[in-house]
């Protein structure tokens, strides 16, 4: 699976669209979302930074979500 298929699973799953996704709410659904996808991406081997660029976010927020 690819980054967009795995974006694009995930935000059929939590009935989101990809600009929540990326968007800065910060409500359960979103970062529940965003926690799922980081946690994809990690398995595909992408670092903490690349992750966040992808999301919009910053590294540490990417570590905090794989945290939990």
């Amino acid at each position: 699976m690819n980054i967009k298929e795995i974006i694009e699973k995930v935000c059929n799953f939590w009935g989101i669209t990809e600009e929540e996704l990326f968007g800065k709410e910060r409500t359960n659904l979103y970062v529940k979302a965003r926690r799922e996808v980081s946690r994809e991406l990690r398995k595909l081997g992408l670092s903490y930074p690349s992750i966040g660029k992808i999301l919009k976010k910053d590294h540490t927020t990417i570590i905090h979500y794989l945290k939990s």
